[in-house]
């Protein structure tokens, strides 16, 4: 039998009252009309007569309806339940009971009955409420003051989050009022009633403030009585304060609960929408004048107006973003936790704060009155005094203006009753265990009074708020907990300094929370405090009567202390005094600029979704189907796993017809006032419409009381499990994995499960099998991968002096011992073996590509985007750092040129060549270094460079491209990463100057167009920034279908660059053509263009001096070519790839040396291999591939399956596919990688009717078992190649690109190269404290993480941040910059030499691994059972955190369970566990 423990009733001791049948074979117990307990206590639902001792005035249960004085009971009782009338009834059994019948205790003649009951006990409610909170108020006002300094927190907290609301809805009220009303008014009006409230009201807990509600009612009132010296709003609070005290004297409050979930979740989105609206709106209206201003002030010339918009615009999204940010600063994992908790509390106040002091950052040639600023008249003004004295004048109002107030108060008064009575019901949630009795029928009369008083006054009413009235609460649970854990950690820690018995401790213990609790029943607390006695004691108390000997008093009272509140008023009070102060300081708040302002009511409206199930709804129906296992995963709400989608989504369609329509009556000018309406007709429509559409289950499930969140549940990506609600597998496409699977430098992960796992599967194996031996942990080592299996051994690790000794033997044969000599013996014996490995796949590599068709393609355009937009930004860079020498023109012409070549006549066709950032920070250098030479240094430097390429090549330099690390990589990315941020920011400031060589005269050089083409700068580039950044991870979006996500992953980024290039093209008219600045080089076919293709004849003319001062800068650029070319065909050709086809290093890099050679003598920049678009290329080749792969043998086996044939015949003609479209020609190789397809396919093997597996899905099973393969051709490169030489002559297209766009793109290439760099996931790993740490390690995360020491760590960190900070200086000084790769060189001999001598050979392997090597996340159990951890203690998830965790954004208390799913994956693993067979048997 489930029982429901009334809101009202916080006696312990409620005991077994009257009984009476509903029918149907249900009974009731209900409180007796005697008066047994005053009329308080529980209603019990079950299928008989409940046994067991009951009051003296008992009803005797009999075949006849229910008994009509139980009933009304019920009916005036069922509001204080904390769900619907027709919703189930849970428990704390947390089973589900129906009620009898469809619609529960709704039926006509219990309502009839119930309302004549109401109407017959007037103030019976508040009365009740006076009686009830009368005894406490003492205590009230002693709790706070008992709690000293510490109710400052609390009390501030609440402050700004009521403080901030407020002075946004007094700026939107005064534009909607012409300054009638301002922020005066509302901060005057949330103090005085805040003040009231707390003094006089039942329920302290509960804020009051202005909400928007009440703004639009008075932006209604306003237009409805303009002409009556705004006398109409004090008409109709007059009229509303009537009606709350007419249904607080009927005890309305009792039937809240008619308020269903629909009707407050419908309510909460459509203010949602109207604060989207209102900020929406307020930016646009920077762009304007203001109604009433001067418009000959110079502040309002359109030069002056479009800086204020863009400002505004600025303004406003940063307040948003930075807002949204701190507000979940509680769960990030950098710093402490008072510094995250201090955030979370009071970031978006700061960041108010932030924006606003930044605004006084302008320059001083911006006028004063922009950016636009907080309008309000100072409090002691005459225009802010009228409004106190206008009320004398409300008796010369016409009557009919008098009666046509009542039809708007109702709809007023229905608004604040219901607002109000939710805010106060979610500020006492039964999860907050409050002792203190509520007040819901005496907090609606005050309510009137304080509505009256304001109407008097003539200010806006204010009402109960959310969020703020849970956030209050909630808050003060975590200074009651600080409280009651500092006093119970010392009572037990003095009980074990003097020794005392387990039971002395637990008493005194015990005694204290007592003392500080509002419960006296000691039983109860007894109950309440079960957990923290049974982690004290093992098993109750031993017979030594001894503690357990794992009991920490700090961890174990943390853990299981129970709920409480601090039930007092002082915060409350403070908090609306110092509001009241807020009134006082307007000269300060009128400093905030309306658009922060703007941006807040964006935050707030975007802060309002999350908890929202309507909400959460209208995305499902973005989510398709395959994709939901996704949303599954995580905590989800619990109608996703019991209701039937097409349900979902027909409810949700209804909720946003109807939201729809609400919206539209907003936009009605005067009869825009009632828009409540609606919301009261869905009482009915909830009642008696849905029903009769809806099942009841699912009904009561989308229309919960209480938002119940499931616990996710991994989802296995395995065909075994067969078809789940999901979807299918199929929906992680190989792009999505091997983007999962791949960092952004291209470099392939090696993913293995983690140590951690291991320890916990070894723990939970030896719990099922307790008789056999506890298993080794894993010998620590380095994980390699098999060439022909997949799975990954561990290497046992050398002894230090060993490992340090071999390491340096190594080094010395391949640098200067036996190695090294034999390079010297046979030149060009790695070049004529790559020539002669290649040649004989020459014709197949073209062949390959053009049997691809039109697929081919896809890849092409893919990369060619990946390519194009890199060169065009080094080009924009280049023609600013040698002032239009080299442009764009010549970027692109260079790779172009170079990537034909290379398609050609390169080795490796995978391998993608471009002109590079290297190569544009060398080019700056050179042009310094040969200003005077008419850009004939860079020739020079090119003809030495490729000269040394050729004898790189010669003497087969390749094979010692390993002794570049992991270690000198890692910096030489990172500070390309710098670079690159370095150039986004220096590109933004340059868009705020005239640039070189401009005639300054002209009219876009003038100040106020220099200012918007900055902001216009800041703004594109931060757009492009941002929408790239996000549409890069699309594929793994859960929105859209998969070819929609891949379309926006792989083109999303230079679609950015279309759209932002666009946005740049629909400005007003009235902003001159030059306005944003644009990509500057000239056209290919005019004669600075075409000059440097001849100059190569004035080489003979240049003094000796300069062909030789030529070889130094060469020496480095040749250097970082082949660095940079060698690691680039690397990644190509990694081993995960597969490949078929034979490497050929050494004569890429003799094409690479005829590349620069030829770039050198035309006047361009030389090109080489770049990442990452090389191993995207090849990435993007094997995803062709296996859609060509799968295409023919899954109609090869389909067409096998038509005729019947055998497995073997199938599979023997799947094989023969496979064979004939890979390059792969031994049989036993390929039998061997299609082993996996094949037992996909047979039961072990071929069973005795040569039949195939009944659950074999040809689609499916070759979709999971095909092996990687890879398109190796020579045509997507040639045709990439072609496309970037077509880009020389769409050069007109090109120039219309906004510079700012590309320093966006600059920053994005910057950000987006991070992950995956394990030296900047050591510098983020730094900010961590190691009590956050977990939190890492629950996602996948490097292997250095599990093995090597923190401090170790750290200090190899440290050391390479210190590199790196010299290599960045040395790129600052002008001429001798040029060598800066030179640290990079010297690196290979401090890995050697240096390195060994600091850290262990462990650990520098795992540091400096030459594989990335993944592991698996593990979740951390949040208990103290498992011990301590390196993760940290249990206490790092504080009180906040998890009631932040736990709490949805509108205040209300999630109710997490375990998912549905994982009970029955639960019940099959215990099912396994007991009997293996029968797993083995269904398997």
């Amino acid at each position: 039998m489930g029982t429901i423990n009334l809101t009202r009733n916080r006696e312990p001791h409620a005991r077994w009252l009257a009984f009476c049948p509903l029918g149907r074979g249900a009974y009731v117990a209900a409180p007796c009309n005697s008066g047994c307990l005053g009329g308080r206590g529980r209603v019990d639902l079950s299928t008989s007569p409940p046994s067991g001792p009951t009051c003296s005035h008992t009803y005797t249960p009999g075949p006849q309806a229910a008994d009509p004085s139980i009933s009304s009971w019920l009916l005036h009782h069922a509001a204080e339940l904390p769900i619907p009338a027709t919703s189930s009834l849970v428990g704390p059994t947390s089973k589900r009971v129906r009620l009898p019948g469809r619609r529960g205790f709704s039926s006509s003649p219990l309502l009839l009955r119930g309302l004549m009951d109401l109407l017959r006990t007037p103030f019976k409610g508040v009365v009740t409420d006076i009686e009830g909170r009368v005894t406490w108020y003492k205590h009230d006002w002693v709790a706070g003051f008992r709690s000293g300094f510490r109710i400052l927190a609390p009390t501030m907290y609440i402050f700004f989050a009521s403080a901030l609301p407020v002075i946004a809805f007094g700026a939107q009220l005064s534009r909607e009022t012409n300054g009638i009303l301002t922020t005066v008014e509302t901060l005057a009006s949330t103090a005085l009633c805040g003040i009231i409230h707390s003094i006089l009201g039942g329920q302290p807990l509960l804020i009051v403030g202005v909400a928007e509600p009440t703004i639009i009612m008075y932006t209604y009132l306003y237009n409805f009585a303009k002409n009556q010296q705004a006398l109409g709003e004090r008409l109709v609070c007059i009229w509303t304060a009537i009606m709350l005290f007419l249904l607080a004297m009927f005890n309305a409050s009792n039937v809240i609960s008619r308020f269903t979930r629909v009707a407050g979740e419908l309510f909460g989105m459509l203010i949602t929408v109207l604060f989207l609206q209102q900020a929406i709106k307020g930016i646009i209206e920077e762009f304007k004048v203001p109604r009433d201003a001067d418009h000959s002030s110079p502040i309002y010339q359109f030069q002056w107006l479009y800086v204020n918009g863009l400002l505004g615009v600025i303004f406003s999204i940063g307040l948003l973003y930075t807002a949204l940010r701190s507000r979940r600063a509680r769960s990030w994992v950098y710093g402490q936790g008072w510094l995250r908790g201090f955030i979370a509390d009071y970031g978006v106040p700061l960041m108010v704060i932030v924006w606003t002091a930044f605004s006084y950052t302008l320059p001083k040639d911006v006028p004063s009155g922009v950016p636009r600023r907080l309008f309000s008249p100072l409090p002691w003004e005459s225009s802010s005094l009228q409004h106190w004295t206008v009320a004398k004048d409300l008796f010369s109002v016409p009557p009919a203006y008098i009666f046509a107030a009542i039809l708007p108060a109702l709809m007023v008064a229905g608004l604040y009753f219901f607002d109000h009575s939710v805010a106060s019901q979610l500020a006492q949630q039964k999860e907050f265990n409050l002792k203190k009795p509520s007040s819901y029928h005496y907090d609606i009369l005050v309510l009137g009074f304080m509505v009256l008083l304001c109407g008097l006054i003539g200010i806006p009413p204010s009402n109960g708020v959310l969020p703020q009235s849970p956030m209050h609460t909630r808050s003060l649970a975590v200074l009651k907990g600080q409280l009651l854990r500092k006093k119970m950690v010392q009572t037990a820690t003095e009980g074990l300094m003097n020794r005392a018995s387990s039971l002395e401790i637990y008493g005194k213990m015990q005694g204290v929370f007592i003392e500080m609790d509002c419960e006296k029943n000691t039983d109860s607390v007894d109950k309440e405090l079960k957990s923290l006695k049974d982690a004290m004691l093992h098993e109750g108390f031993n017979k030594e009567d001894k503690l357990a000997e794992e009991f920490d008093p700090k961890k174990h009272i943390e853990a299981h202390l129970p709920v409480r509140v601090n039930e007092q008023r002082l915060s409350n009070l403070l908090q609306s005094l110092l509001v009241g102060a807020c009134v006082g300081a307007m000269p300060v708040i009128k400093m905030i600029p309306t658009s922060v302002l703007w941006g807040y009511f964006a935050y707030m409206a975007i802060d309002s979704l999350p908890g929202n199930q309507f909400w959460e709804r209208i995305r499902l129906m973005f989510i398709p189907s395959s994709r939901r296992y996704k949303v599954l995963e995580g905590p989800h709400a619990s109608f996703m796993e019991s209701v039937p989608s097409k349900t979902i989504t027909v409810f949700t369609i209804f909720q946003l017809v109807y939201l729809l329509i609400c919206f539209g009556i907003t936009w009605i000018p005067i009869a825009g006032i009632l828009f409540p309406l609606p919301f009261f007709l869905m009482i009915l429509i909830r009642q008696h419409v849905l029903p009769k559409f809806f099942e009841p289950n699912d009904l009561r499930e989308l229309d919960a009381a209480e938002y119940e969140e499931l616990e996710g549940v991994h989802h296995d990506h395995t065909l075994e499990d067969g078809e789940s609600d999901s979807g299918s597998c199929g929906s992680r496409d190989d792009a999505e994995i091997f983007d999962e699977l791949t960092t952004n430098r291209g470099e392939l992960k090696h993913r293995t499960s983690s140590h951690r796992e291991e320890r916990h599967l070894q723990v939970h194996s030896n719990a099922i099998q307790p008789s056999q031996p506890r298993p080794a942990p894993p010998r620590r080592g380095r994980v390699v991968s098999s060439a022909t299996s997949t799975s990954r051994v561990r290497v046992p690790l050398l002894p230090r002096r060993a490992a340090v000794s071999i390491a340096r033997r190594r080094f010395w044969l391949v640098l200067s011992g036996v190695q090294l000599m034999d390079l010297l013996k046979t030149p060009f014996k790695g070049v004529v073996a790559g020539i002669e490995g290649r040649a004989a796949w020459y014709k197949h590599d073209w062949l390959e590509g053009c049997h691809s068709g039109f697929r081919i393609l896809a890849p092409t355009m893919y990369i060619f985007f990946a390519s194009a937009l890199p060169v065009i930004a080094f080009g924009a860079q280049l023609s600013r750092e040698t002032n239009g020498i080299l442009t764009t023109v010549e970027t692109l012409a260079s790779t172009a040129i170079c990537g034909i070549i290379h398609s050609i006549l390169g080795g490796q066709p995978l391998l993608i060549v471009g002109v590079a950032e290297p190569t544009i920070i060398m080019y700056t250098y050179l042009y310094n270094f040969a200003k005077n030479q008419q850009a004939l240094g860079e020739r020079l430097v090119c003809i030495w460079t490729a000269i040394m390429l050729f004898l790189l090549a010669m003497f087969n330099a390749s094979n010692v491209i390993s002794r570049f690390t992991r270690v000198a990589g890692e910096l030489f990315g990172m500070l390309i990463t710098v670079l690159f941020l370095q150039q986004a920011i220096k590109g933004i400031i340059e868009e705020f100057k005239v640039p070189g060589g401009v005639d300054h005269s002209s009219p876009i050089y003038r100040f106020q167009w220099l200012y918007v083409n900055g902001l216009l700068g800041v703004i594109f580039s931060i757009g492009l920034l941002y929408t790239a950044l996000r549409s890069r991870r699309a594929r793994s979006w859960v929105y859209g279908q998969g070819w929609l996500r891949g379309f926006i992953a792989d083109y999303g980024v230079p679609l950015m660059v279309i759209v932002w290039t666009a946005f740049s093209y629909a400005l007003p008219k009235d902003v001159p053509s030059g306005v944003p600045r644009r990509l500057f080089s000239p056209l290919p076919w005019e004669s600075s263009s075409l000059h440097h293709w001849t100059i190569a004849k004035d080489l003979f003319s240049v003094p000796p001096a300069y062909i030789f001062a030529a070889i130094l800068p060469a020496l480095m650029v040749a250097g970082l070519y082949f660095f940079d070319h060698s690691v680039a065909s690397q990644l190509a050709q990694q081993k995960e790839f597969n490949l078929k086809k034979p490497s050929s290093y050494h004569y890429d890099i003799l094409v690479l040396g005829f590349m620069v050679l030829l770039c050198g003598l035309i006047g361009i920049p030389p090109s080489n291999g770049v990442l990452p678009q090389s191993p995207m290329h090849t990435r993007s080749l094997a995803v062709l591939k296996g859609q060509l792969l799968r295409k023919k043998m899954v109609q090869t086996a389909t067409e096998g399956l038509m005729n019947r044939a055998s497995s073997l015949e199938i599979y023997g003609k799947m094989q023969g596919v496979f064979i004939e479209m890979d390059c792969e020609k031994n049989t036993d190789s390929v039998d061997k990688e299609l082993k996996s397809l094949k037992d996909a396919m047979l039961h072990e093997g071929f069973n005795k009717e040569d039949k195939l597996a009944e659950e074999f899905d040809p689609k499916k099973h070759i979709e999971a078992h095909l092996p990687v393969r890879v398109n190796e051709q020579r045509l997507s490169n040639l045709l990439q190649s072609l496309l970037v030489g077509a880009c020389v002559g769409a050069m007109p297209v090109i120039k219309m690109i906004p510079t700012s766009v590309l320093w966006g793109y600059f920053a994005y290439m910057a950000i987006d190269s991070l992950p995956g760099n394990q030296f900047w996931e050591r510098i983020r790993l730094m900010f961590i404290p190691s009590s956050r740490r977990y939190k890492v390690l629950e996602g996948p995360h490097a292997s250095f993480m599990e093995s090597v020491p923190s401090k170790t760590i750290t200090v190899f960190t440290i050391f390479q941040l210190v590199y790196l900070l010299i290599c960045f200086g040395i790129t600052w000084i002008p001429i001798a910059g040029i060598l800066f790769p030179l640290p990079f060189f010297l690196m290979i001999l401090i890995r050697q030499h240096v390195l060994p001598k600091f850290f262990e050979p462990n650990d520098l392997r795992e540091l400096d691994a030459a594989e990335y090597e993944e592991l698996e996340g593990v979740h951390h159990d949040h208990t103290l059972e498992d011990g301590a951890s390196d993760s940290g203690s249990c206490g790092s998830r504080d009180d906040a955190e998890i009631l932040d965790e736990l709490t949805t954004n509108r205040g209300e208390l999630k109710h997490r369970t375990f998912s549905h799913r994982e009970e029955r994956h639960l019940q099959n693993c215990a099912k396994e566990r007991l009997n293996p067979e029968i797993s083995i048997v269904q398997s």
